[in-house]
């Protein structure tokens, strides 16, 4: 959650941040107890780094995950394609070029080994909701990722053990993310 400046309104990341993630599975370990500092599973698991949570981008299909958009890559102004990179060409002659990182913050790269990979720009959609403080009677914005919306993260582990104890607390469960935890919305499986 993201707050804009203004007191009654926040928004959403376009992506689940990996901290988020990190403190889920935190809450699902615990399971409502308290936990001992000297237990070495949770601090293995949640505190030590020796497990990374990495941020959860849009899916380009079933397993496609994306990156954030380089700054270099570039399109011509009023086009959809092709994307220039100007990390690794030069900008072409007589064409003027805009960031597509204002169009779409996030990139699924395919063909990677060729030498022009495939560019597919992606943007998760968003909703907003309005609430009323009965007690201020204010009007509150929330905006939010919509439903639909797919994530790929990704978990490294230095034990492969670690990963299959995540892989049980993760297993079937029905995620609540973000800051209104009892709203229809931050509902994620």
């Amino acid at each position: 959650q993201v707050n804009l400046g203004d007191p009654n309104s926040a928004s959403t990341h376009s992506y689940v941040p990996g901290s988020m993630l990190r403190g889920w599975l935190a809450r699902r370990y615990l399971g409502g107890n308290t936990v001992d500092a000297a237990d070495g599973d949770f601090r293995r698991l949640l505190l030590s780094g020796e497990v990374r949570y990495l941020n959860a981008y849009p899916c380009d299909g079933p397993d496609g995950r994306s990156l954030p958009t380089p700054r270099s890559f570039m399109l011509e102004k009023d086009t959809e394609d092709p994307v220039y990179d100007l990390a690794l060409q030069e900008a072409p002659a007589h064409k003027q070029l805009k960031g597509l990182e204002a169009k779409a913050p996030f990139v699924a790269l395919r063909g990677g080994e060729q030498a022009s990979p495939t560019v597919t720009p992606l943007k998760p959609s968003r909703q907003v909701a309005v609430h009323i403080a009965r007690q201020a009677n204010a009007i509150f914005r929330y905006e939010s990722l919509a439903a639909g919306n797919r994530f790929a993260g990704v978990i490294l582990a230095d034990q492969e053990t670690d990963l299959d104890t995540l892989r049980e607390l993760l297993h079937g469960a029905e995620l609540a993310l973000g800051a209104s935890l009892t709203a229809a919305y931050g509902r994620a499986a």
